[in-house]
């Protein structure tokens, strides 16, 4: 696989599905599945958004010294507001959503039954992008379920 800078950006990395999963002996089957995940893809934070509300300023005061093809860079704008900081993106819920899919599909032995509170326990921190990625993870199990259960989307 080629080197990308997407796959190396700490905490700004999305889940993306492995492939150098090595299933365990046809001899073993898992009777339980414990996750602990971090929260999904994030809007950057108060001190980011502040960061790039400066560098868009400082584009600005260049804005005559850009060569042809860059003029752009003089009108450019911070794409995030304070009222995201930090808070989990649509891409992030993405992100939990299909990794349910994926462990339902590879530990269907534990994870295959309907969702009843008594089987599946979830929790999450209370921090906003936690709780929605717990949330994300946990719609997954409910969707296609008419068994009286509203999911919080």
């Amino acid at each position: 696989a080629q080197w990308d800078i997407r796959d190396h950006l700490s905490t700004k990395t999305m889940y993306t599905p492995k492939n150098d999963f090595s299933a365990p002996p046809d001899t073993c089957s898992p009777v339980q599945v414990n996750l602990v995940a971090r929260h999904g893809a994030r809007y950057p934070t108060s001190s980011d958004i502040q960061k790039f509300d400066a560098l868009a300023e400082k584009m600005r005061q260049y804005a005559a010294l850009y060569k042809p093809g860059y003029e752009w860079m003089g009108n450019w704008t911070n794409p995030y507001t304070p009222q995201q900081a930090g808070e989990l993106t649509y891409s992030g819920q993405v992100e939990h959503y299909n990794m349910a899919q994926r462990m339902m599909e590879e530990y269907s032995g534990p994870m295959g039954s309907p969702y009843q509170p008594y089987t599946y326990q979830f929790q999450s921190t209370q921090v906003s992008r936690a709780a929605r990625s717990g949330v994300s993870y946990g719609y997954s199990f409910t969707q296609n379920q008419t068994n009286g259960i509203l999911p919080y989307p």
